[in-house]
């Protein structure tokens, strides 16, 4: 027997904690790392600047330089991609011609 189907308004949804992204288990193996400004994965000992992730070019360039990698399998690269939209939501401000600044990912929100 299936659970019931629970329906959400979009308060309740808004209201729902997001995964932490600091956690790599959550997200193909990625996590942040605020401390050192980073996305890391772990696995492969590699690292991204997120100083290097203030415009629409710099978050494509480093999603393509990833999609180069041997070891970046669908599901690495996919964790990586909503790593990056969660932090970044990049349809809200790089894809619309904004530029974030250095040291963006101090902001307390992320934590929220």
């Amino acid at each position: 027997m299936s659970a019931p189907l629970v329906i959400l308004t979009a308060a309740e949804l808004m209201a729902l904690p997001l995964p932490d992204p600091r956690n790599p288990d959550l997200w193909g193996g990625w996590g942040a790392n605020f401390k050192r400004g980073t996305l890391y994965h772990a696995a492969e000992d590699y690292e991204i600047d997120l100083d290097e992730c203030l415009t629409a070019g710099g978050v494509l360039d480093w999603l393509m330089q990833v999609a180069g990698k041997t070891w970046a399998t669908p599901e690495v690269l996919a964790g990586l991609v909503h790593l990056v939209d969660r932090l970044v939501d990049p349809q809200g401000t790089v894809c619309r011609g904004r530029e974030l600044t250095t040291g963006w990912w101090r902001s307390p929100e992320l934590f929220q």
